[in-house]
């Protein structure tokens, strides 16, 4: 018995739409649809290999944007990148012409071959000479001699309960006639503010217009007599005659020694440490004024000079702010010499030892000077020195640029290796592709050592 066929219902969860019949076209759209299309020579020789190069991007206009810009085709994007291989190329290239052009820059280190010469004896310097002996060991010299006065003034320590009287001197001038006039001892000065001063002696004035000096006294103790000086003092014995004001006396020096009760004095132990200071301050003021006096290049050695003190006069009566004073007069004589005699000295030294020779010169020169045994009435000095000194042939860097500008490498160390005197030689270019100096010579750089 055939088995029946099972038959199985299927039915959309969703109705289906009902299709919509196709519309017959219009005549606009016939004669568009009919129209043939005109083919390209490419459409037809293009060969496989081309077919595959034309484009991965999507040609439906519809995923264009879900997928970006449609990609552009492979045969247009390849020139564009050798495009920009090549300016890139161009551009290093003029880079480095430019570099080449404008960079190039050469660094020139030259050590010297040096003579070193070393000295430590004793040289005699002599005012009799006029240049450096080097058998005699002789530098020429030269005494230099400065005078001078000062006053020094120091507080005293002592004290002294006493009554004292001023004392000074007093100009009195004759304006009345031709005929001379005496004036016994104790006559009588008055100060415009009354006080009186006596003539400590008699005294006999010139004749009109006349002058002379004497000693006065005043007439009181005490320190308001303590004058720095008067422009006129009358004579109260003259008063009410012709005299009058025709005879008057000046004081031009200070009035010292007025006191009363218990005033400061200097002691002996004052007056000696007075002196021992002014002395010394003098010598060393003097000393001052002779290096202000000589040139730079003069040499005063610690120990080449002598002090004599000419004069000393010690005043024990204070002035007006309370001090005594010191007058000091001295004399400094000093032996000196040119410094360049002795570099003159030893290079002399150096060339009679053929320790260098006559195109060498001096780079290094260190000196010193230890204690001197000057003797002034010979016109000797005798002088240990210590010298070190370092002779070389010295090449200008000036030069050797505009020598070497523009040179290749080897060029440039070949003549400067040729030249006397140079022990080592550095050169270095920049950039590293240069092989020839610049011709500028700002971009050549020439240390010397």
């Amino acid at each position: 018995m055939p088995k029946k066929k099972k038959i199985v219902k299927v039915m959309d969860i969703v109705p289906a739409k009902p299709r919509r019949k196709a519309s017959a076209p219009t005549a606009a759209q016939e004669e568009t649809l009919l129209q043939p299309k005109p083919l390209q020579d490419f459409d037809l020789f293009t060969s496989r290999e081309e077919s595959r190069e034309e484009t991965f991007g999507s040609a439906d206009p519809r995923y264009a944007e879900d997928f970006g810009e449609a990609s552009p085709p492979m045969k247009e994007r390849k020139p564009r990148r050798i495009r920009r291989y090549v300016i890139a190329g161009i551009i290093v290239i003029a880079l480095l012409a430019f570099g080449a052009a404008k960079l190039p820059k050469v660094d020139i280190h030259i050590v010297m071959k040096k003579d070193a010469v070393a000295y430590d004896e004793s040289v005699f310097i002599k005012t009799s000479i006029g240049e450096p002996n080097t058998s005699a060991k002789e530098i020429p010299g030269e005494i230099i001699a400065k005078e001078v006065s000062k006053v020094f003034t120091f507080n005293p320590t002592g004290q002294t309960n006493e009554e004292q009287k001023a004392t000074g001197k007093i100009i009195i001038h004759n304006e009345f006639g031709p005929a001379t006039q005496v004036l016994v001892a104790t006559t009588r000065f008055e100060a415009p503010d009354g006080k009186i001063y006596r003539l400590a002696n008699r005294v006999t004035v010139p004749g009109a217009p006349g002058s002379i000096e004497a000693d006065i006294i005043a007439d009181k103790a005490g320190p308001e007599y303590n004058t720095d000086g008067i422009a006129r003092l009358e004579i109260p014995g003259f008063e009410g005659g012709s005299r009058y004001g025709k005879f008057y006396g000046e004081i031009t020096q200070p009035v010292r020694g007025g006191t009363r009760g218990l005033t400061p004095y200097p002691t002996d132990a004052d007056i000696e440490a007075a002196e021992r200071q002014a002395e010394e301050q003098l010598r060393g003021d003097l000393k001052s004024l002779v290096l202000l006096q000589i040139p730079k290049d003069v040499m005063l050695v610690d120990g080449a000079e002598r002090f004599t003190l000419i004069s000393k006069n010690v005043d024990r009566s204070l002035t007006a702010d309370g001090k005594f004073s010191v007058v000091f007069e001295g004399e400094l004589e000093a032996f000196v010499f040119h410094e360049q005699d002795v570099h003159t000295f030893i290079r002399e030294l150096a060339l009679e030892a053929e320790a260098t020779d006559e195109q060498s010169t001096e780079k290094d020169f260190t000196v010193t000077y230890t204690k001197p045994s000057p003797q002034f009435g010979s016109g000797i000095m005798t002088l240990p020195i210590k010298v070190q000194a370092t002779y070389w042939k010295k090449l200008q860097p000036d030069e050797i640029k505009r020598e070497v500008a523009n040179m290749r490498e080897l060029e440039v160390k070949s003549a400067l290796l040729s030249k006397d005197g140079v022990d080592k030689l550095s050169v270095s270019f920049w950039p590293f592709w240069v092989s020839h100096a610049p011709k500028n010579i700002n971009r050549i750089s020439v240390n010397i050592e």
